[in-house]
């Protein structure tokens, strides 16, 4: 397990098995690559992917972490308000994955 730290909120990042009930999606999908649960601020990512898929999963799942961190909606979020986001974020989005 690792640990990163967003806005004051500490979340724990675990790699496990592909056939782990952690990686159930809230329609119950199974063996999903990756999943963050707020309340818990815990991130689960299949440990069985290749580097480059990892390194992009545990990204994208460190991004709905950051939102959610930052109380930031993006519901009917614009390409501006994207950029916006990437533009202010994205060091720290950095520092988080390469501290995992």
């Amino acid at each position: 397990m690792k640990t990163v730290k967003i806005n004051g909120l500490k979340w724990k990042i675990f790699f496990v098995a592909s056939e782990s009930p952690k990686l159930t999606d809230e329609d119950n999908k199974r063996n999903i690559l990756g999943i963050t649960y707020f309340r818990e601020c815990e991130i689960y990512i299949d440990k069985s992917l290749n580097k480059p898929l990892r390194r992009q999963t545990v990204i994208h799942e460190l991004v709905h972490a950051l939102l959610f961190s930052y109380g930031i909606d993006i519901e009917g979020a614009t390409e501006e308000n994207v950029c916006d986001l990437i533009g202010a974020h994205l060091d720290e989005l950095v520092k988080l994955k390469e501290a995992i």
